[in-house]
């Protein structure tokens, strides 16, 4: 999709490019796309795509071009630098993470391609930096440090590639990940009511609507003369219309009543989005 709003905005590719699609493959797919006249309808309307031989070679380009890289093993070199500025950026966030020599060839790759596009405007990842920026503005100081140190400047001239390794750099790093979309805290619940069973029920099933993070809601069954807090301070947190012994209590505790109170709400709010 990115391709066809490149030509529709008259943007082509570098004439520099190694590889070009055959002609047969050209016709190929120029004879069965022009049949489709509402694909090519909409790919004009909304994006200024106009199916020709022409439009056709230029929308294969990129694909024949990922083939002629993908069959070229990077040189030792152009590894070596790679594993510098992959361990040079993770080093700089704390973030223990080794790429493999098939990771690094990938993104050597990716640059090997990318480089011979030119410069063109896209959206597609707005978004990824406003979060990455967000969760540490450091992030891209330390990446265009990395860059510069192992001869890699070119890239801070080419927003698609720049932006792009960038997103590639993140996502081979699950701990980096973690760092910058921190996965979301959940909470285990016991209801401890000696009220009838049908309020433990309405706690449940509106707790359970309202709270996803909740992954377990549990009702105590255990005596209630002789408490077993060792099962009850196993969870977060503790509904309760008994009197507790807060000594022997280590976590969290709210009080019920019949039906949920406004203060309840309010507290439970508290303790699961602070």
């Amino acid at each position: 999709m990115i391709s066809i709003i490149r030509i529709g905005k008259k943007h082509k590719l570098s004439d520099q490019l190694k590889s070009q699609p055959l002609e047969m493959d050209i016709d190929l797919f120029f004879e069965r796309t022009k049949n489709n006249i509402t694909f090519c309808s909409v790919m004009e309307k909304n994006y200024h795509f106009y199916l020709t031989k022409e439009t056709a070679s230029e929308l294969l380009r990129p694909i024949s071009q990922m083939i002629h890289f993908a069959s070229v093993k990077a040189p030792a070199h152009e590894i070596k630098k790679l594993r510098n500025l992959s361990q040079n950026f993770y080093r700089s966030l704390s973030t223990d993470t080794m790429l493999s020599d098939q990771q690094l060839n990938y993104l050597y790759h990716l640059i090997s391609f990318k480089k011979e596009f030119l410069p063109f405007l896209t959206n597609s990842f707005k978004q990824f930096f406003v979060i990455v920026l967000k969760s540490d503005p450091l992030i891209l100081s330390f990446y265009e440090q990395a860059l510069v140190e192992e001869n890699y400047s070119f890239i801070l001239t080419n927003r698609l590639l720049y932006e792009e390794l960038l997103e590639e750099l993140v996502l081979l790093s699950p701990a980096l990940i973690d760092r910058i979309i921190p996965k979301k805290k959940t909470y285990t619940v016991m209801i401890l009511s000696s009220q009838e069973p049908k309020v433990c029920f309405l706690y449940k099933e509106l707790l359970t609507k309202k709270f996803p993070e909740i992954k377990e809601i549990k009702e105590y069954q255990d005596s209630f003369f002789d408490l077993n807090y060792r099962l009850i301070n196993q969870y977060d947190l503790v509904l309760t219309d008994f009197p507790l012994d807060r000594n022997q209590l280590n976590t969290k505790m709210i009080k019920i009543s019949n039906f949920p109170t406004y203060s309840f709400w309010e507290n439970i709010e508290a303790i699961l989005h602070k």
